[in-house]
C-alpha cells in the first residue's frame, strides 16, 4: 500500500477488523473524536506508523490492534480505556513509554511482548493482573514498580527482560507469582 497519511472524518464511529492492516507506508493517522470502536488488527503491521492518539470514547483496544507496528514510538491511551486485549502492542519495537489509564484492571497476555525500547512503564494502583508474557522480551525495561493492587503476575510476564535491574513490590494483595515470571532477566 502507498497510503502515507490518513485523517479519518468525524462521521466515522468504527474501524473494523483489519481496516488498515499492512498499510506498509502509513506513517501518520488522525483518529476522529467520533470514533467509539477499533477492531482487531485494525492497524496491525503498519510498520511505519510513528504515533497514535486514541480518542476518549474508546473503552477497549482489541487483540493485536497495533501488533507489528515496528515504527510506533508513542501512543496516548484515553482515560476512558478499560481493556487492552491480548497482543495489542506486541512487536512494537520502538515504543518507549506507556501510561496505563486508571480504568484498566488487567494487562492482558502478550500486550507489550518484545517491545525492546520500552523503558518507561506506569501502572496505576488498580491493575490487578499482569497476564502471561505481557512484558516478555522488553529488553529495554530497566525497572518496574508493581502496584499494591496486583494480585497475580502470570507466567513469563517479564521473561527475557534482559535490562531489568529493579522490581519494586509496593505491598498489597499479591498472592500468585507464576512460573518463570522473571526468568532470563540477566542484568
Amino acid at each position: 500500500s502507498f497510503v502515507q497519511s490518513v485523517t479519518i472524518p468525524d462521521t466515522i464511529t468504527t474501524i473494523e477488523y483489519q481496516g488498515f492492516f499492512r498499510c506498509d507506508s502509513l506513517s501518520s493517522i488522525v483518529l476522529p473524536t467520533s470514533l467509539t470502536s477499533i477492531g482487531k488488527e485494525a492497524f496491525s503491521m503498519c510498520s511505519l506508523l510513528k504515533s497514535v492518539k486514541i480518542p476518549e470514547q474508546i473503552a477497549t483496544i482489541e487483540a493485536s490492534t497495533f501488533s507489528g507496528c515496528e515504527g510506533l514510538e508513542s501512543v496516548v491511551l484515553p482515560s476512558s480505556l478499560e481493556h487492552i486485549k491480548d497482543g495489542a502492542f506486541k512487536y512494537c519495537h520502538n515504543l518507549n513509554g506507556v501510561k496505563i489509564p486508571n480504568g484498566v484492571t488487567r494487562i492482558s497476555a502478550y500486550t507489550f511482548y518484545e517491545n525492546s525500547k520500552l523503558e518507561n512503564l506506569t501502572m496505576h494502583n488498580g491493575v490487578s493482573v499482569i497476564g502471561e508474557y505481557a512484558f516478555s522480551k522488553c529488553t529495554g525495561l530497566k525497572s518496574v514498580s508493581i502496584p499494591s493492587s496486583i494480585t497475580t503476575i502470570e507466567w513469563n510476564a517479564f521473561n527475557g527482560c534482559k535490562g531489568l535491574k529493579q522490581v519494586s513490590f509496593n505491598g498489597g494483595r499479591m498472592t500468585i507469582i507464576q512460573d518463570n515470571t522473571f526468568c532470563n532477566c540477566t542484568s
